[in-house]
């Protein structure tokens, strides 16, 4: 089974990346752009780019 973790990248994302990084060493860890600092604040488009490249399957009305 692979995980995938995706948290905020900001101070507390990074606490929690280390803590699920303990106990899943397995998980793929997805990042948003610093410049958007929160999974919530980052536009749709970029959000589908990021899981589109995890091998996610995305409506096209995020990715056009």
């Amino acid at each position: 089974m692979s995980y995938l973790l995706f948290f905020d990248a900001d101070t507390s994302g990074d606490k929690l990346r280390a803590l699920m990084d303990r106990h899943y060493p397995e998980a793929e860890h997805l990042r948003t752009m610093p410049t958007y600092k929160e999974v919530e604040t980052t536009p749709r488009k970029v959000l589908a780019m990021i899981l589109l490249r995890a091998h996610f399957s995305i409506h096209n009305e995020y990715i056009l």
